[in-house]
Formats: C-alpha cells, sequence, structure tokens
C-alpha cells in the first residue's frame, strides 16, 4: 500500500507503535464520548430536552461523517505523524474549550471541533496499521488499535463519568486533555517522520466506489452504527430509568459494556481472518437484536444490567475490523483512501441513530429505544444475507 520509502520508515517503527495507536483511539474516544456518560449532568445544567441532549452527540458524529475523507487524506501530504499530532493537539484544545463552555452554543461549538480531530485521527491510524503489516495480519493490526476503542469504554469514559458526578462534568473534560496531551507527545515520539500512503490517482474514490460490494458494504457500516447509537446515546438514562442505577452504578455499566466490547474485538481479531466479516457481522447483530428489547422494556436489577452492558458491548460494538477488514479486500490497492470514507459511514450511522433516538425518546418515551434499535439491526441483517456479494462462497465475505 506505501511507496517504498514509506514501507522503510514503516519497517524501522519501533514495536509500541501499534499500541500508542491504540492509545490514540482511547483518547479520541474518550473525547468524543464522555458525553453519553455525562449526558444526565450536562441535560440538567444547561436545561436540555431529549432532542437537545441527544443533539451533542448527533453534531459530532455528522461532522464526524463529512470531514473524515477529507482529513483522512491529510496524510498523503503532511505524512503519518504530523497528521496524527495535530488530530491529537485539535482533541486537546476542544477538551479544554468543552471543560470551559459557559453554555449550550459553546459546547455545540467544541464538540463540531472534536469531530475534526478524531475524524483525522482514526482513519490515518487504521491506514498506518495496514500499512505496517505483513499480508494475512491485517486484520490483527486493525483490532489491536480498535482495542483501544473498548479500553476507552472500560477505564475512560466510566472513570471521566465517575469524575463528572463527583467534581462536575466540566472538570472530566480537563482530565481527557492531560491524556491527550501525553498521547501527542508519544506520537512524536513513535511514529515515523517521513512515513506517508501513496498519493491516490485521479478518480480513485470513484474507482473505489465502484468495486462490486462497496456500496453494499458501506450501507452495512451505516446500519450498524445507528443499531448501536440509537441505545448507546442514551445509555446512561436507560441504566438510571431500568435499573434504577446512579453516578457509581453507571460507571460500572459502562465499564461492563466496554469489557464486552474488549472481549468481542479481541475475538474478531481472531476470526477475522479466518471466518470473513460476513459471518462475524451476521452472528453479532442478530445476537444483538434479540436482547436489545429486554434492555429496555423490562426492568431488572443491578447484576442483569452488568450482564445486558457485557452482551451488547460484545455484539454491536465490534463491527469497525470487520468493516475495514472487507474494504481491505475488495480495494487492496485503495485501502488507505477508503478507510476514511468507511468511518464517515460508521458516523452517519451514528449521527442517525443519535437522531433517531431523541426523537423515539422524546416521543414514544425511553422503552421504546431497544425496539427501535432491533428494527434497524433486521434490516441490516437482510442486506447482508440478500446481498450475494455477502456470500460464504465470496472471499471478500
Amino acid at each position: 500500500m506505501a511507496s517504498t520509502d514509506a514501507g522503510t520508515a514503516e519497517a524501522a517503527a519501533p514495536r509500541i507503535l501499534l499500541p500508542v495507536l491504540a492509545c490514540g483511539n482511547f483518547v479520541a474516544v474518550a473525547s468524543a464520548w464522555l458525553i453519553v456518560g455525562l449526558l444526565p449532568l450536562v441535560r440538567t445544567d444547561l436545561g436540555l430536552d431529549d432532542v437537545g441532549a441527544a443533539s451533542l452527540v448527533s453534531v459530532f458524529t455528522l461532522t464526524y461523517a463529512l470531514t473524515s475523507p477529507f482529513l483522512g487524506l491529510l496524510a498523503v501530504r503532511l505524512g503519518y505523524r504530523l497528521t496524527l499530532a495535530l488530530a491529537m493537539s485539535l482533541v486537546t484544545l476542544t477538551a479544554i474549550a468543552t471543560a470551559l463552555a459557559p453554555g449550550y452554543g459553546t459546547l455545540i461549538g467544541a464538540r463540531i471541533f472534536a469531530a475534526l480531530g478524531s475524524a483525522a485521527f482514526t482513519p490515518v491510524a487504521a491506514a498506518l496499521a495496514v500499512a505496517r503489516s505483513a499480508p494475512g495480519r491485517q486484520g490483527v493490526a486493525l483490532a489491536v488499535i480498535y482495542i483501544g476503542i473498548p479500553m476507552s469504554q472500560i477505564l475512560g469514559i466510566p472513570l471521566g463519568t465517575t469524575l463528572g458526578f463527583a467534581f462536575g462534568w466540566h472538570g472530566a473534560f480537563y482530565a481527557v486533555a492531560a491524556l491527550s496531551l501525553t498521547q501527542l507527545a508519544l506520537i512524536f515520539v513513535t511514529v515515523p517522520g517521513t512515513g506517508r500512503p501513496p498519493r491516490p490517482a485521479p478518480g480513485a474514490m470513484a474507482e473505489g466506489l465502484s468495486r462490486p460490494g462497496m456500496l453494499p458494504t458501506l450501507a452495512v457500516a451505516v446500519l450498524c452504527s445507528c443499531t448501536a447509537n440509537i441505545f448507546y446515546t442514551f445509555v446512561a438514562d436507560i441504566l438510571v430509568d431500568r435499573a434504577a442505577l446512579s453516578g457509581a452504578g453507571i460507571s460500572m455499566g459502562l465499564t461492563c459494556l466496554g469489557l464486552g466490547t474488549l472481549f468481542g474485538t479481541f475475538l474478531v481479531g481472531r476470526l477475522l481472518d479466518i471466518v470473513g466479516p460476513r459471518r462475524i457481522l451476521l452472528a453479532s447483530f442478530a445476537i444483538g437484536a434479540l436482547a436489545l428489547p429486554f434492555t429496555t422494556l423490562t426492568r431488572y436489577g443491578m447484576p442483569l444490567a452488568y450482564l445486558w452492558m457485557i452482551l451488547l458491548g460484545a455484539t454491536l460494538f465490534t463491527h469497525i475490523p470487520a468493516l475495514q477488514s472487507r474494504i481491505t479486500t475488495l480495494a487492496p490497492g485503495l485501502a488507505g483512501l477508503l478507510f476514511g470514507l468507511i468511518s464517515s459511514m460508521v458516523y452517519v450511522g451514528a449521527s442517525l441513530g443519535s437522531f433517531t433516538g431523541g426523537l423515539v425518546a422524546k416521543h414514544l418515551g425511553l422503552i421504546w429505544l431497544g425496539p427501535a434499535s432491533t428494527t434497524v439491526a433486521v434490516v441490516l441483517l437482510a442486506v447482508i444475507l440478500g446481498d450475494r456479494r455477502w456470500s460464504p462462497a465470496n472471499r471478500a465475505s
């Protein structure tokens, strides 16, 4: 994928590079999604209704979706290291701006710029991970860097939520700023200074989109993320309403969600190059579709709440490595370019999910969020099953 010079630089990179990229995803996810754990506090502090609260998530995801394909191309001009450093600098500044935000308007603005930082970081990190991976090991490399996402759910978001409930939600974002400054230093130490992805040929994006199976894969990315985020946007409120949990209980619930995602991501990494993304996505979302209605239509105690979080984390939040693996198979020479696009589609789905969740919660109530998520999951499963290009006989499956 990379040029000769880039390949030499990447080969010389220290072995710690993949864990550092995973840590970058950890920080980017904490910056993006900590607001979910703190949503009850932010809503009360700013006097927001369900739609206004959901907009703090949807404005981030929509900005990410619209800019990720273009920001991911910055590495072609600036190189991997400078692009990742600029992205993490923006994450740092927007975390500080969020902590200082006096009202809703400022907070929305900070969320928009936070999305720009994450949109530049994640696809470039994925492209770098694939570029320095041996054939047949790219799925493992993607799984390694995406371990940062569940680890953020296990440690970052729950700890930030605990800090927010104890000392105020503003202070939690100061902690994110401190973490991102540390990550910025690690980027300069470990990422090769000369590596960069190859410059895409004119019309490369159109060529990638024209590959058989590419557009259905992008549609699947939207549906996966929409399914997960109808539920996830209001997960803290669901735990309060259905399981009667409070600050520490919510943090533990988010930790369990992250533990489930960590286990699922590890399992995906082990199986992805063996069974293919089709079987992984079908199994994950079939189980998730069955479980989701019970999480909002019924009441349950703390132990069952934590079990639900583990199960949903393992099934609904491990789809990105599978989708990127399929992109790598469908368009191996264009994967670095298309990673930004697949990330964009994931965040289109997240934006749709957050917006839909806000409407459902406002007009029908929280209890209908689970059935709404399941409805989208059924459509997702039908798309995969109905497209013969996802068939087991296809090597890209």
